[in-house]
């Protein structure tokens, strides 16, 4: 057991890049600067203790940190709107399109859900498979009766908060001489 300065401990950080942690000298490893999982996902370091001897003694340990994700990321699709056309006739059921978000989370916080928040019309003639986004024509549609549909779709994760986005699909009606 050593006494006065040669029982003092020096602990630092050896790290060749800047890592957002700094070590008090009790050993407690605080966070000094923002953290975002989805830009690192973990840190690799060298922690050094060092007394105050002369020679001074020295040891080192590796901590490696995992940086568990938080739900702070909404999910998004690459743009914000489709128009396609669709024959009165067009065949019932069929799938008229694909919607597909993304969320840089992971985990539940990554898991997404879809569904139809609005159709302007108010018809029921569309449908969204809550986990692959294939929206579908499941009734009939009528150029005489409404030529356009906007359905708005939402998609939400799984994380606590639950975070949100919409797509918005125009269908236009293309009339069939019937």
């Amino acid at each position: 057991q050593d006494s006065d300065e040669n029982a003092a401990i020096m602990l630092s950080i050896l790290s060749n890049h800047t890592i957002p942690f700094s070590i008090s000298n009790d050993g407690q490893i605080n966070v000094s600067m923002a953290i975002d999982r989805e830009s690192v996902e973990s840190y690799m370091f060298t922690i050094l203790a060092e007394d105050g001897g002369t020679p001074s003694l020295s040891s080192t340990s590796l901590v490696n940190i995992t940086i568990i994700d938080e739900n702070d990321n909404p999910p998004s699709f690459a743009q914000p709107s489709l128009s396609l056309q669709l024959s009165e006739n067009a065949p019932v059921p069929s799938v008229i399109t694909v919607v597909m978000a993304t969320d840089p989370d992971e985990g539940p916080n990554a898991v997404l859900s879809y569904a139809i928040s609005n159709v302007s019309t108010g018809a029921t003639v569309f449908d969204v498979g809550s986990g692959s986004g294939a929206l579908r024509l499941t009734g009939s549609l009528d150029y005489e009766t409404d030529q356009e549909h906007i359905v708005t779709i939402s998609v939400h994760d799984a994380g606590d908060p639950v975070m949100t986005a919409t797509f918005q699909v125009n269908v236009g009606v293309e009339d069939f001489n019937d």
